[in-house]
């Protein structure tokens, strides 16, 4: 019944023709972008509407149509595949060649579109199969150097004998796979958008680890801080974008004395803080796109000592953008040597998040800004055949990008490189905007091989060493072991820098303006069994700010001080108590800051509807749950609030000053200690603003909105309808999505849903004799829209539910409903 519904919904919205040849209407496609812009061209109907190729052959029943054996001389053993009710395979080989080899052919087999759309992104191709509408967004990814970044990862997975081997087993599988389709066996949207898909090659899995870089670590603000210290001064630009706000809550607790001597740098220069500036003009170019601020992750683990069952128990819920298919892909994986459960990234063979039977290990995003801008001067801003670098002239080289388009044209872009990077920012017009990019995911790295190796360890000296080779982008990585140790780095590549380095655009003509190397890996913040019983990160400060080094970047304020105020307080922690913590609604910015506003409104002067809205927010528990009011009304406040602050900065964006907006927290404490600040004055009127004018104005407003709000959609703004969570299909297209979902929870908030937000992988693991583990992505196991394991697991998301996970000790296995079984022999 559900496909018969999706097949309407779809015809309805293809619509009526007569001549089935004729391609039909655009759609959208991926990223924020490209979303609003119309894009490919739908098929030739014929083809597409065949009943015995066309999308018919899409539907799925409940068994789905999976070949149950598959012969390749490339097999060394039988692979026995158990596929449980939820369609996760529990993959069994005799050695790693055949298991990764079906991995790639089972991920090829439920996400191949998918993999095929994301590497294309990633490498700036998609023009290729949808024409001029991305052409845009392909040039800016060739620019950023994705191409040059991927080389680089390339090269360093062919360098090493293990990873190339593991990488070569997983893309022969996923290719054989590939060969043995047909036109009626092709994933939906390839028969939608007309093209086929490509073998899957190295470059596919270093351009899915060069996406990763993109989206998690290229948070630079350069040129938006720039313009910031010129419109604000020193002084207030100190206030807006401190580095060290009071008050935070780093992941490596604060007075951890550090046992090692810090690499010595060179502090000689004319701004040694990074921020003085003699040109005064504003750098106005059309900003490349950033990664959503969101981008984040909680993880813990907490030790045997703080457990009901003295067994440790470790969490981790990567948060990024909710779309369909699922970014992840559940699986187990087993040899003789090695049992690993959790979830892949579909396109790398592995295990990205998850435990096997003596550890467990989680992720979050580290937020070190390692991407910065420099300007370039050139002796001939028309050749830019040479540029200066301490009173030389160095040679460029030119990287020609090729873009091909979708009906034959190809565009050429040459990026022009110096030994900082690309000079991606360029303007014949105007030279100061001529600005190269140092960032290190342009260095190359082998990530996979951490994740390869965390797949085997058995001991937290086997966790230490897979981190070795992990550089970019910087994560949190938590960890857990079966005999009893927790620990927790803080791990990635990381620059030295000087004080201030890197929140501006910087000289690139000075060698003492470039980074002075790295700093040492053992010299990065970590932690083993502190004395607190946990380790937690969810984003915030790696260490407080008498951390040796220098580092800036993006961090997280609330929800790792409500995450360690709570692992303190617990006792005789169960898993359910950590399932909980993960689904915690408590809106922390709200008790901070709300009491304040409201002491700062006069209710004698309230109209009826005013004085409602008034007394729900005095009432409010600070919980954001579906049902309640309360969380839409502070959340319309807050935005007022926040505009009427930093009116100035809307003001700069609007006449095309690129300018970044303060974080809420250094926001908040400006409000609260200082509120006649002359920042909180609005410039366009008479009178001078302070906290509590700012207060009554936000209130009043907030109210106006929220009421119209309601009376544009017909319903009450209760916190599930005013917020409306979407996990999206990855082209957009509204049929292959789910809209309209009343979720708990928001941005700052542990439960970190918001509208198309949110925690993409829940898991809690607890560690014993035998494994007891919990998980749950919004999405499914298929690819296809016409599946019903496509988004399946979405509505127990929503509920806070989990799914026990099936951790198998062989194929033989009995205790749940199996939904069939594959198997890999050789010829």
């Amino acid at each position: 019944m559900k496909f018969i519904q999706f097949i309407i919904s779809l015809l309805l919205t293809i619509g009526l023709v007569n001549l089935l040849n004729k391609p039909l209407t655009e759609f959208p496609v991926i990223g924020e972008k490209l979303q609003k812009t119309p894009a490919s061209k739908l098929p030739a109907l014929g083809p597409f509407i065949n009943p015995f190729e066309g999308f018919w052959q899409n539907g799925e029943s409940l068994q789905p149509n999976i070949t149950k054996k598959i012969r390749h001389e490339d097999l060394r053993a039988p692979v026995e595949v158990v596929y449980d009710n939820r369609l996760v395979p529990h993959i069994f080989a005799q050695n790693e060649h055949d298991l990764y080899f079906a991995q790639g052919y089972i991920t090829a087999q439920l996400r191949l579109w998918q993999v095929d759309f994301q590497a294309r992104a990633a490498m700036g191709r998609l023009s290729e199969i949808i024409g001029n509408f991305t052409l845009d967004f392909d040039k800016e990814q060739r620019r950023v150097g994705m191409g040059f970044a991927a080389e680089k990862v390339r090269q360093n997975i062919e360098a090493d004998t293990i990873s190339f081997a593991v990488a070569e087993a997983y893309l022969k599988g996923a290719n054989t796979y590939i060969e043995g389709l047909n036109y009626r066996n092709l994933p939906l949207e390839f028969k939608l958008m007309s093209y086929l898909p490509e073998k899957w090659t190295l470059d596919h899995l270093a351009g899915l680890y060069t996406y990763m870089a993109r989206d998690l670590a290229f948070r630079e603000r350069d040129i938006e801080m720039t313009n910031a210290l010129k419109l604000f001064g020193r002084e207030n630009f100190q206030v807006m974008y401190p580095d060290f706000p009071k008050g935070i809550d780093p992941i490596i607790p604060a007075n951890t004395k550090w046992d090692f001597e810090a690499s010595a740098i060179d502090t000689t220069t004319s701004d040694t803080e990074g921020l003085d500036s003699n040109d005064q003009a504003s750098l106005t170019p059309s900003l490349f796109t950033k990664p959503d601020p969101d981008n984040g992750s909680n993880n813990w683990a907490v030790s045997g000592d703080k457990t009901e069952s003295g067994n440790p128990i470790l969490c981790s819920d990567p948060h990024l953008g909710l779309n369909l298919p699922s970014i992840w892909l559940e699986c187990q994986l087993q040899t003789p040597e090695m049992n690993v459960y959790g979830v892949t990234l579909p396109g790398s063979p592995g295990i990205v998040i998850g435990f096997n039977e003596d550890i467990a290990w989680g992720v979050t995003n580290g937020g070190h800004d390692v991407a910065d801008w420099y300007k370039i001067t050139f002796k001939d801003n028309k050749t830019k055949a040479e540029y200066k670098f301490d009173g030389e002239w160095r040679k460029t080289t030119q990287r020609i990008e090729e873009i091909k388009v979708k009906g034959g044209r190809v565009v050429l872009d040459t990026v022009i490189y110096t030994h900082i990077g690309p000079v991606s920012y360029e303007d014949a017009s105007n030279p100061k905007h001529n600005m190269a990019l140092h960032w290190k995911a342009h260095e190359g790295s082998n990530e996979f091989k951490t994740f390869y190796l965390l797949n085997k360890a058995k001991n937290y000296d086997d966790y230490n060493e897979a981190l070795k080779t992990y550089e970019c982008p910087a994560q949190n990585f938590a960890f857990a072991s079966k005999e009893g140790t927790i620990a927790m780095w803080h791990q990635g590549k990381f620059p030295l820098k000087k004080r201030g380095q890197g929140k501006r655009v910087q000289d690139g003509t000075k060698s003492s303006e470039q980074w002075q190397g790295y700093i040492p890996r053992e010299h990065n913040p970590h932690v083993v069994n502190p004395s607190r019983g946990f380790v937690s990160s969810a984003n915030q400060h790696p260490a407080s700010a008498d951390y040796p080094y220098y580092y800036n970047g993006r961090f997280e304020f609330y929800r790792n001080r409500r995450l360690n105020q709570q692992l303190t307080m617990l006792k005789d922690i169960d898993v359910e108590d950590m399932k909980n913590l993960q689904n915690d609604n408590y809106n922390l910015k709200a008790a901070e800051v709300l009491p304040f506003i409201l002491s700062h409104i006069n209710d004698s002067t309230l109209s009826e509807k005013e004085k409602v809205s008034y007394n729900l927010l005095k009432e409010w528990n600070y919980e954001n749950t579906v049902e309640q009011l309360a969380p839409s009304i502070f959340e319309e406040l807050w935005t007022q609030l926040f505009a009427l602050i930093w009116d100035e900065v809307a003001t700069a964006e609007k006449d095309e000053t690129p300018m970044e907006y303060p974080q809420a927290y250094p926001t908040i404490q400006l409000f609260t200690t200082q509120p006649k600040h002359e920042l909180l004055d609005i410039k366009g009127t008479p009178e001078r603003e302070t906290a509590a004018i700012l207060s009554q104005k936000a209130f009043s407003a907030a109210v106006t909105e929220l009421d119209a709000w309601q009376i544009k959609n017909v319903k009450e703004a209760t916190w599930g309808n005013f917020k409306g969570t979407a996990v999206r299909h990855l082209a957009n297209i509204p049929q292959f999505s789910v809209t309209g979902l009343a979720t708990n929870g928001h941005r700052g908030i542990l439960n970190a849903t918001s509208q198309r937000h949110g925690p993409s992988w829940k898991m809690v693991v607890e560690l014993g004799d035998s494994i007891k583990a919990y998980g749950v992505y919004p999405g499914g196991q298929s690819g296809n829209p016409g599946s019903p394991y496509y988004s399946n697991f979405i509505s127990t998301w929503v509920e806070g539910e989990y799914y026990p996970l099936w951790f198998m000790k062989s194929s033989a296995d009995e205790g749940r409903k199996i939904l069939l079984k594959q198997s890999f022999v050789g010829e």
